[in-house]
């Protein structure tokens, strides 16, 4: 009887164990169509932090969500802590900030803040004739619904017209809805890459380069688990940034980009970001890309 009573107790542990070992299914937006890759990068940093963490917090699943969602639908089940998505990937703002609390590591090095434009190959000239903002203003830009951007763009007196649907913003370009697209320096060549052939006539503008703080980040609800998860993100973003692996994760992903795109050659118009809050780490030099530091 003991020897029967002692296997029941040795089972009903091993039960446990098998449990606690389960993965922490993790949910993350979908992209929004098949060859978009905005978010490649980010998903890997992402992938990498939590596998650093796993003999604290235990083991994980990536999932995406089953629909795509845009920014204010994120926004909404992330605030409201409503099952079906766990973690988002946006620029800050001082109203996300104040109610979410972000993984407060720029993903990026602030690289998204570094916009070369997205034209027809047409109106190259015309592109290049343009000095500064006000010359600028001349033009309208393209940017897709409730993009951070929008606010940014308008702020600095851009006319901007919005688009609901990410492959759409490029036929709406190449149809002359806007007459240029302002992509991150890690997104316009890509971008580019990926569609040339299918749209001719899109290019990537030789000339300008925008340039506005900007801040992309991780983001987690407000329950318990959101802010368990947070502490699990930030902590294995950190060690990378501590023992160099975040550096060469961002140089092997961009760094291609980066020389293509040719920045110093540049003619450099400067943008106020007005989104951008006091709690950002702007004086953390080694969180920022900057292709003019000496």
């Amino acid at each position: 009887m003991r020897k029967l009573a002692l296997l029941v107790l040795l089972l009903a542990l091993l039960a446990q164990g098998v449990h606690a070992m389960e993965p922490d299914v993790i949910v993350y937006p979908r992209p929004a169509s098949g060859g978009d890759t905005r978010f490649d990068y980010h998903l890997s940093l992402l992938r990498e932090a939590l596998n650093r963490t796993v003999p604290e917090y235990g083991p994980f699943e990536l999932h995406p969500s089953s629909l795509v969602m845009n920014q204010l639908r994120q926004f909404d089940l992330l605030e409201r802590g409503t099952p079906g998505l766990d973690v988002s990937i946006k620029p800050t703002s001082v109203k996300w900030e104040q109610l979410l609390t972000p993984v407060r590591i720029p993903l990026g090095k602030g690289l998204l803040g570094w916009r070369i434009l997205l034209i027809r190959k047409s109106k190259q000239g015309a592109f290049a004739q343009v000095e500064n903002i006000d010359d600028l203003k001349a033009y309208k830009a393209g940017q897709g619904f409730s993009w951070s951007d929008v606010e940014i763009l308008r702020h600095n007196g851009l006319t901007v017209v919005e688009g609901t649907m990410y492959e759409g913003l490029f036929r709406m370009l190449l149809s002359d809805r806007f007459q240029f697209f302002p992509r991150g320096v890690g997104e316009a060549l890509v971008e580019w890459d990926e569609r040339h052939e299918e749209l001719p006539q899109l290019h990537v503008e030789e000339t300008l380069l925008l340039h506005y703080p900007f801040a992309r980040y991780f983001w987690t609800g407000n329950s318990e688990r959101g802010r368990l998860l947070n502490e699990r993100i930030y902590k294995g973003l950190d060690s990378m940034i501590r023992d160099g692996s975040f550096d060469t994760m961002f140089q092997n992903h961009y760094g291609e980009s980066i020389r293509r795109a040719g920045l110093s050659d540049r003619k450099l118009i400067r943008l106020v970001n007005p989104n951008i809050p006091v709690s950002t780490p702007i004086d953390r030099k080694e969180l920022w890309f900057n292709p003019f530091a000496e």
